[in-house]
């Protein structure tokens, strides 16, 4: 089985397409995947991607409270289930990108569109449980060696050695990087 880490910016176009290439992918395997999106919380602009037209046209404290934001919605639906998350990771992105603006009005749309709780969303959304989790996956990308967004950790479970990182993995290194990992897989 693979275990793939795909670690991301709320707040960007590229991660987005990546993440909706890796869900298309995943689907494809011959082997058995389980996809773990965790939007990465910043504390700089440094290593959002600069290329997007949000990031470009606002203050560099507006870029990382959006892109935290972003990331506290993100990690609260996936409280719901991994589906449920990566569901309103995609639909919010493209809300947020599509209006290139952030507000709660695009965030509620996308909840509904995204069929998440919103009560037990709202409930979840100030719990320590999700400062937690936050941290959690701050310490992921921590121990896995992740500095910036649009990067891959895959892991063979079946093999103790087999942990691969892809930094600043574009759309069409997704192929490759996955048959390689599926092949490797099936050894």
């Amino acid at each position: 089985m693979l275990e793939i880490y795909s670690f991301i910016s709320a707040f960007s176009k590229r991660s987005l397409d990546l993440n909706r290439n890796i869900v298309d992918l995943q689907a494809d395997l011959a082997v058995t995947s389980r996809l773990n999106l965790i939007p990465l919380m910043r504390f700089s602009t440094s290593t959002l991607d600069k290329d997007d037209y949000l990031i470009q046209n606002i203050s560099a404290r507006e870029a990382v409270y959006i892109n935290d934001a972003m990331t506290n919605v993100m990690k609260t639906a996936h409280f719901q289930g991994k589906k449920v998350g990566r569901r309103l990771s995609i639909i919010l992105q493209e809300k947020v990108l599509a209006a290139k603006a952030y507000n709660d009005s695009i965030v509620r749309c996308a909840l509904i569109e995204a069929n998440v709780d919103l009560e037990t969303f709202n409930q979840d959304l100030t719990s320590d449980f999700l400062k937690k989790a936050l941290q959690m996956d701050q310490r992921i990308s921590h121990d896995m060696g992740v500095k910036n967004s649009n990067t891959l950790v895959v892991f063979d479970s079946s093999r103790d050695d087999s942990a691969e990182r892809y930094t600043d993995v574009q759309v069409d290194d997704l192929n490759r990087i996955f048959r390689v990992s599926s092949n490797a897989c099936q050894e």
